[in-house]
C-alpha cells in the first residue's frame, strides 16, 4: 500500500498538470465543477403547500454547512427572514430548512440560495462555489393550516410477489410524499431478509432517500432463487413529522439472472418537433423501468435554447422524471431537451446513449398550464426520432382551445379491482331499482343494502379475499393516478363548458362540472387516456353530462379524488372514479365506468352503472 501511494505522488509529480485537475498529490479525485441545486421541496411555483412542513434543497454533491446568510427565505416583499433550523442528510447533498413556527396561510415565500463567483457564496466540501444565485418560490393555502395525514407507500419495485428479479436489483419504496430522513435517522426504517428454512436472514445494506424515494441497496448480490420480505417500518415520516401508519411488508423470489439491460425512454413530453408549446410549463420523460433517483438530476436531465442553458429543477416519481423551468420559457423559440448516459437503472445498467429531443414554444403564454406531448418510443437511439402521435390541444376556458399539445398518459393499472363497477370500503346502499352491470364489492364492510330491488348483474363479493384483494388493488390504483407527474395542466373551480384533449389534469381544491357539459376529445385515438388528479371533492350539478368524442373511451378515463365524489341528479358521467373516502349518486345518476370508493360509502338511488 506505501508503495502505492508513492507511486501515485511520483506520477502526479512527474506529469504534473496533465492531473492537476483530476488528483492531489494523494491520488484523491479533485472535483473542479460548480454544485448546482437538482430538486427543490416544495417545487418551484408549487401552490397550497400546507403550512407546518420543512423546506428541502438538494444539491448534486456533498456541501459545506450553509448559514442564513447564504439560505434566506422570507414572505414575499418582505426582508426579514424567516427564522428557523437546518439540518443536512443524504451525505450533507440536502439541506433541509424547519421553521420556528408554522408558515402564514396563504402567503408568498421566497427561497434564496446565496452562490457568486466571487462574494457569499454556498459551496461542495472541495470547496467549489455556486456560479449564481439559486431562487424559487411558494404559496401556502388558505384552507388547510397543517399536515396531519400519513404518508403511504405507492408502489415498489420489485413488486409485491414478482419472480426471477434479478441478484444484482435494489429494491425500492416509492411514497405519496415526500419523506424525511432526518428524523430518527438512526432508526431502521427500511429492511431486508432472506427467507431460509429456520425463518430469515437480515440482508445487510444502506438505505438512500430522494425526495418520495427510499432506496435499499444490498451491500453484495442477492442470493439466486431465494425469496425476500422487504419492509418498510413506521418509523418513517413525512416532512410534516407524519408517521407511516403501519409497517408496509412485500415480498419477491430472485431467479438465475443479473440484470445487465439498460433502461430506455418511452415516452417523451412535448414529443420531437412539437410547436406551439406553452412557455409556462414542466417537460417529461418515462422510462422503460424504474431507474435510479440519484441519477436522476439537473445535470442528467437538461433543457438548452440554442448554446445557454435554461435553468430549472428535476423531480422524479415512479418512472417518470419531470423538468421545471425556473422561469417562462422565450416564445417562438426552438428548445433541446437531453436525457445522459448519467441516468442509471437500478441494478446499475447505463443507458446506451444520450437521448435528444427539441420542440418550439408558442408565441403566447395560455392562461393555464397547458402541456405539449404524445409519445416517443427510444429503442435505444440518441434521439426521439421514430414514431410519435400529438395528442391535440388544450382548453383554457369555455369552449375555446389553447395552445399547446397534449401528453400521452399511460393507463392506470386497475387489477383486481377492474372488474368491479361498485366497490366499497364501509357500506354500499341503494334506493329504488339501481342496475349495477359488473362486481359489486365491500371490504372490510359487511353492510349492502338494497339489493333488491336494486340488482347485480356480476358477482357480489363482500368482505370475502376476492373483495379484500380489489380493496388493495384500488389503493394501488389511487396512488398511481395521484402520483402521476407526467406535464400536468392546472385547472381549477368548474370545467363545465369546456372541451378537453388526453392529457393530466390537476386541481389543488375542489373540482366542478356545473355550468355546461365537459367534452372530453380522443382526437381520433381510442387509446388516448385522461387522468384528473383532484386534491379534495368532485361535484357534478344536476344534469350535467361528460360527453366523449373523437373515439374517447370511459375505459380510459380516471378521476382521483382527494375526498369525496357526488354525481348530481340525472347527471350522465363517464370514467372510473377512485375516491378516497365516499362517492354519491343521486337520483337517477348515470356513471359509465366504476365508483371505486377506498375508505367510505357508495350510495346509489334509481341509478344504472356500467363496468366499460
Amino acid at each position: 500500500m506505501y508503495k502505492v501511494k508513492l507511486a501515485t505522488m511520483l506520477l502526479v509529480f512527474l506529469i504534473g498538470s496533465s492531473f492537476s485537475n483530476s488528483l492531489n498529490a494523494w491520488g484523491q479525485i479533485i472535483d473542479p465543477n460548480a454544485p448546482i441545486v437538482v430538486l427543490t421541496v416544495p417545487a418551484n411555483g408549487e401552490a397550497d403547500v400546507v403550512t407546518n412542513k420543512k423546506v428541502n434543497v438538494t444539491f448534486n454533491k456533498p456541501m459545506n454547512p450553509i448559514n442564513r446568510r447564504m439560505f434566506i427565505l422570507t414572505q414575499k416583499g418582505s426582508t426579514t427572514q424567516v427564522l428557523g433550523r437546518m439540518t443536512y442528510s443524504n451525505n450533507n447533498r440536502r439541506v433541509s430548512f424547519e421553521p420556528r413556527q408554522p408558515f402564514a396561510r396563504d402567503t408568498q415565500y421566497i427561497v434564496r440560495i446565496k452562490g457568486s463567483k466571487t462574494g457569499l457564496s454556498v459551496r461542495d466540501r472541495q470547496g467549489n462555489r455556486m456560479q449564481s444565485d439559486f431562487v424559487w418560490g411558494f404559496r401556502t393555502g388558505s384552507d388547510l393550516s397543517t399536515d396531519s395525514i400519513s404518508p403511504t407507500v405507492s408502489f415498489t419495485d420489485p413488486l409485491n410477489g414478482a419472480v426471477g428479479v434479478a441478484v444484482n436489483s435494489k429494491v425500492v419504496a416509492t411514497f405519496n410524499d415526500s419523506i424525511d430522513e432526518d428524523i430518527n435517522s438512526n432508526t431502521v426504517k427500511f429492511t431486508l431478509k432472506q427467507r431460509n428454512g429456520k425463518g430469515t436472514t437480515p440482508v445487510l445494506g444502506t438505505v438512500s432517500y430522494f425526495d418520495k424515494t427510499a432506496i435499499f441497496t444490498p451491500a453484495r448480490a442477492l442470493a439466486f432463487n431465494s425469496k425476500y420480505i422487504a419492509t418498510v417500518t413506521t418509523k418513517v415520516r413525512n416532512r410534516a413529522g407524519n408517521l407511516i401508519a403501519n409497517d408496509y411488508v412485500w415480498s419477491f423470489t430472485t431467479g438465475l439472472d443479473v440484470d445487465n439491460i439498460p433502461p430506455t425512454v418511452r415516452l417523451v413530453s412535448p414529443i420531437n418537433g412539437s410547436t406551439g408549446v406553452a412557455t409556462n410549463r414542466s417537460f417529461g420523460v418515462t422510462f422503460s423501468e424504474a431507474v435510479d433517483p440519484l441519477t436522476v438530476t439537473a445535470t442528467s436531465f437538461t433543457l438548452n435554447q440554442g448554446a445557454m442553458a435554461i435553468p430549472g429543477t428535476v423531480t422524479y416519481y415512479g418512472t417518470t422524471a419531470t423538468f421545471t423551468p425556473t422561469n417562462n420559457l422565450a416564445p417562438n423559440s426552438t428548445h433541446t431537451a437531453t436525457i445522459t448516459t448519467q441516468v442509471k437503472d437500478l441494478a446499475g445498467n447505463p443507458l446506451a446513449n444520450d437521448f435528444v429531443w427539441s420542440f418550439t414554444t408558442g408565441s403566447t403564454t395560455p392562461s393555464s398550464t397547458s402541456t405539449s406531448g404524445g409519445s416517443s418510443t427510444s429503442g435505444g437511439s440518441s434521439t426521439s426520432g421514430g414514431s410519435s402521435t400529438s395528442g391535440g390541444s388544450s382548453t383554457s376556458g369555455g369552449s375555446s382551445t389553447s395552445g399547446g399539445t397534449q401528453s400521452q398518459q399511460e393507463t392506470i393499472p386497475l387489477g383486481e379491482a377492474s372488474t368491479f363497477a361498485i366497490l366499497a370500503g364501509s357500506t354500499i346502499t341503494s334506493v329504488g331499482p339501481t342496475i349495477v352491470n359488473g362486481d359489486l364489492g365491500l371490504s372490510p364492510g359487511t353492510a349492502v343494502d338494497g339489493f333488491p330491488p336494486g340488482s347485480v348483474n356480476g358477482t357480489q363479493h363482500v368482505n370475502n379475499p376476492t373483495a379484500d384483494q380489489a380493496k388493495l388493488d384500488l389503493t394501488t390504483a389511487y396512488n398511481n393516478a395521484a402520483g402521476r407527474t407526467l406535464a400536468p395542466i392546472t385547472v381549477s373551480g368548474n370545467i363545465g363548458g369546456q372541451t378537453l384533449a388526453p392529457g393530466l389534469y390537476k386541481s389543488t381544491s375542489t373540482l366542478a362540472i356545473s355550468s355546461g357539459d365537459l367534452t372530453l376529445d380522443a382526437q381520433g385515438n381510442a387509446n388516448a387516456v385522461f387522468i384528473f388528479q383532484i386534491a379534495s371533492s368532485l361535484t357534478t350539478t344536476s344534469g350535467r353530462q361528460v360527453i366523449l368524442s373523437g373515439g374517447a373511451m370511459a375505459s380510459n378515463i380516471f378521476w382521483q379524488v382527494g375526498s369525496s365524489a357526488t354525481l348530481g341528479t340525472t347527471s350522465v358521467f363517464k370514467g372510473t372514479i377512485l375516491a378516497d373516502q365516499s362517492i354519491t349518486l343521486e337520483t337517477g345518476a348515470t356513471l359509465d365506468g366504476r365508483a371505486l370508493a377506498r375508505i367510505g360509502a357508495v350510495t346509489l338511488e334509481s341509478n344504472i352503472v356500467t363496468k366499460p
